[in-house]
């Protein structure tokens, strides 16, 4: 307030839509309680930048305390703004819209909420095919003679060795337990009919069609896809991944190709490894429950199993592979440059990657049913 009685108020900062949505409310409510009865000076020379909704702000306060308040330090630019703005135009600003009730508020937000998963869904989902095709664009080159595959194919390698060697003994432990399991069941349950050479036919259709391949999927994302992106988020904080742009050279090449094609060429070789070790263990818990010879065993294996049944479930792993790669490697570059969002991206690497694997299982489920495989 100053000596003679008049109130004074200073606006300063940028006046554009973010700021003045945020601070209209607070300062309409400031000029209400400050009661004015008598001249008020508003001090504008502070203000940085302002744009129409500002102006209106402006326009508004000039019409509900016309003759109460002077604006000084206006410049050119807001006069002009504030010439611009309709007569009752700032008064739209007024509280006559319809109060937001609690029940109005959380439906907003659950819009929101849902408006934003879906923008962030669409986004990610063009991230990860933005990743599989400079992935496919990479390799074309190689093909063609454009880029060095020596370097390629050296890292592609040492992947291979890491994602299908290394991996190669669990999956191989997992797959002869599950086979067993499965066998076991089968010949408990029908040999209350009679029919325990039908196992062979249960155990060669689950395995190969569905069980080999998706399990050996898993088991790659939780093992393989985690390190890849904890791998990738550690080079990211070590700015390693920014070395290599300075370097010149082209991250897609040296980082993200080699891994991709390191899965697509492990995870059926694995596959077919799950199913061979998934088989033998069925093989055994027959001959020891069932009293099925081998010879049987594999002669009906022969038999019931075609070679539709292994070729449709080897098509599904180097899409999953795919779709594996992409996840790890584009949550790998999303780690921020600290240990807990390394954890937070591997995490969600994990998650996301047996959820898109078991999406394209059924996906192809789906489709083998309607084509009549």
């Amino acid at each position: 307030m100053l000596e003679d009685g008049t109130q004074f108020f200073q606006f300063i900062g940028e006046w554009k839509l973010p700021e003045v949505a945020r601070t209209s409310t607070e300062i309409l409510n400031i000029l209400k309680k400050s009661k004015l009865d008598s001249r008020a000076v508003v001090d504008l020379s502070e203000i940085t930048k302002i744009d129409t909704v500002g102006a209106a702000l402006i326009a508004r306060l000039q019409e509900q305390y016309k003759g109460k308040i002077e604006l000084q330090g206006l410049n050119e630019h807001a006069k002009q703004l504030i010439s611009i703005i309709p007569k009752g135009l700032g008064n739209d600003l007024k509280d006559n819209y319809p109060k937001s009730t609690t029940v109005y508020k959380k439906l907003e937000n659950f819009h929101t909420f849902i408006g934003k998963k879906i923008v962030l869904s669409i986004d990610s989902f063009l991230d990860h095919m933005n990743i599989l095709g400079l992935t496919i664009n990479s390799i074309y080159e190689l093909i063609i003679g454009k880029s060095r595959s020596k370097e390629f194919i050296s890292d592609t390698v040492k992947h291979i060795n890491y994602v299908g060697v290394e991996a190669a003994p669990v999956i191989i432990l997992i797959s002869f337990v599950t086979g067993a399991v499965i066998a076991q069941q089968g010949a408990f349950q029908l040999g209350n009919f009679g029919a325990e050479i039908f196992v062979v036919d249960s155990v060669s259709i689950l395995q190969l069609r569905e069980i080999g391949v998706l399990l050996t999927a898993i088991m790659i994302a939780g093992r393989s896809g985690s390190a890849i992106a904890a791998e990738i988020g550690a080079m990211k904080i070590n700015e390693e991944i920014d070395a290599i742009k300075v370097m010149g050279m082209d991250v897609v090449r040296t980082i993200i190709s080699p891994r991709i094609c390191a899965l697509v060429i492990s995870l059926p070789l694995l596959t077919i490894l799950a199913d061979f070790s998934s088989i033998m263990a069925a093989s055994i818990i027959v001959w020891k429950y069932s009293h099925i010879s081998f010879f049987v065993f594999f002669s009906h294996l022969n038999s019931s199993s075609t070679l539709l049944n292994i070729v449709a479930g080897l098509l599904k792993s180097p899409i999953m592979a795919c779709a594996i790669g992409v996840i790890a490697l584009k949550e790998g570059l999303r780690a921020g440059f600290d240990a807990n969002s390394i954890g937070n991206r591997v995490t969600t690497c994990v998650v996301r990657s047996i959820s898109v694997v078991i999406t394209i299982d059924s996906i192809f489920a789906i489709f083998y049913f309607a084509i009549g495989i």
